[in-house]
């Protein structure tokens, strides 16, 4: 593990898998627009209150991306 030559990536690396180098921010600015892309939708109220406070009103977290819920039942 490594910090990037700027500081602003944590490197880490692996033998195994096909990608060896992964690297992620250190900063919130570059995190945010980093996990901006793995979210699939914005928290149901639910979610908020669990995880952000049931005293602070929902936004949406993710703009117009809105929410892409798929739904796969198990039989």
């Amino acid at each position: 593990m490594e910090f990037s030559p700027d500081g602003q990536l944590i490197v880490s690396g692996a033998y195994e898998g096909t990608q060896n180098l992964v690297g992620r921010p250190t900063h919130v600015d570059y995190m945010s627009k980093d996990i901006y892309n793995l979210i699939p939708r914005n928290m149901t109220q639910e979610e908020w209150n669990t995880y952000v406070g049931k005293d602070i009103p929902l936004e949406k977290t993710l703009g117009e991306k809105g929410y892409n819920i798929s739904v796969n039942p198990i039989k």
